[in-house]
């Protein structure tokens, strides 16, 4: 009787990697911060953005994690799980970091920009406007998934 064998792609296993490291490192820091719920339209690189369905979805949704110490944690299933620095400077910013990117042709790894607008500082509910753009590699070529969001942002 012959055995299978199952191994896990070496694609999968670095990303795995890559996420695990970069979630250690941020663990250390995750105290209060603010919370974020996005809605918009991203862009997968299947043909160009849409309008925000109603309800939204999949691709319409992110959330914002950032801590006080203005370290970054996105989720979202367009461009994917990103994880970096945020800039301040009065409400606007701009947020550097890398990530595991999600686009039409499939995961990859990659580093990402965003630049956005928070309406107001300290605690309470504030507009927030954003947009992210993103590059990477997957095993198929190169990726630039983005998306331009706007949504609520409850700082703690």
């Amino acid at each position: 009787m012959r055995r299978l064998k199952l191994t896990v792609p070496r694609a999968i296993s670095s990303v795995i990697c890559v996420v695990a490291c970069t979630f250690m490192s941020l663990a250390a820091p995750l105290q209060a911060g603010s919370i974020g719920l996005l809605f918009g339209p991203g862009n997968a690189g299947n043909g160009g953005s849409n309008p925000v369905g109603i309800p939204p979805g999949g691709t319409d949704i992110a959330i914002k994690y950032v801590t006080s110490g203005n370290s970054e944690l996105t989720v979202s299933l367009v461009p994917g799980i990103l994880f970096g620095k945020r800039f301040s400077d009065g409400n606007f910013y701009t947020s550097l970091g890398a990530g595991v990117l999600v686009s039409a042709s499939g995961l990859g790894l990659g580093a990402y920009s965003s630049f956005g607008y928070l309406s107001g500082t300290g605690s309470g509910i504030h507009f927030n406007a954003e947009y992210t753009q993103s590059i990477g590699a997957n095993g198929k070529g190169w990726t630039a998934p983005g998306a331009g969001r706007i949504g609520a942002v409850w700082s703690f």
